[in-house]
């Protein structure tokens, strides 16, 4: 059954074109079909999948509710992408403080990967927390994943000046050098 759903999911998915009525259609396949599997078994893994086939149909609540069951089902090897996924619904459903409030909560419980660290930073970057910023940003700031490296110093050396502390123009210059050299050849930046 859990194979079935995540065959219906990449059908929706596919790269041919597919109508809404299909993908819907589609979708409404997946989630009948994750549901039963993850009733028989609500693996962590099942659980995930659930909760995007339920994103994809718009059914923000369901996702919502599966994300955070399986955050709560104590497998520590995969807590990283719930809180992550999680923290992504909530954020794209305009609850940012929940958001936040996921991923500090994961942090505080040992889950600070690289990922969830930049995550924290920027979600504290938009609510003008740069002291937040600092703390999430600055030791993971070499190894954030490259497609995150650029943002990540942008947000410290913006952090930085904003904070104004001592020695805060030398690492503020730093951080914007790097983010260029990070980003020298994309649109976004140029």
């Amino acid at each position: 059954l859990e194979q079935l759903g995540v065959s219906y999911l990449s059908l929706a998915g596919a790269k041919r074109p597919v109508d809404a009525l299909e993908q819907e259609s589609l979708i409404g396949a997946a989630i009948r079909a994750l549901v039963k599997s993850t009733s028989l078994a609500p693996t962590y893994d099942r659980q995930m999948i659930l909760g995007e086939a339920y994103e994809l149909a718009g059914r923000y609540r369901e996702a919502e509710d599966i994300y955070r069951s399986a955050l709560d089902s104590g497998q520590s090897a995969g807590k990283e992408a719930a809180a992550l996924a999680l923290a992504r619904l909530l954020e794209r459903t305009g609850k940012t403080q929940d958001a936040l409030s996921v991923l500090q909560t994961a942090f505080a419980t040992g889950l600070q990967s690289a990922s969830v660290r930049y995550e924290i930073g920027r979600l504290q970057f938009a609510r003008s927390d740069f002291t937040g910023v600092i703390q999430a940003l600055s030791p993971v700031a070499a190894t954030v994943p490259a497609a995150q490296s650029a943002e990540t110093r942008y947000m410290l050396s913006v952090a930085e000046t904003v904070l104004r502390r001592d020695g805060w123009q030398a690492r503020a210059r730093a951080y914007a050098d790097e983010a260029a050299q990070a980003n020298s050849f994309s649109a976004k930046y140029a």
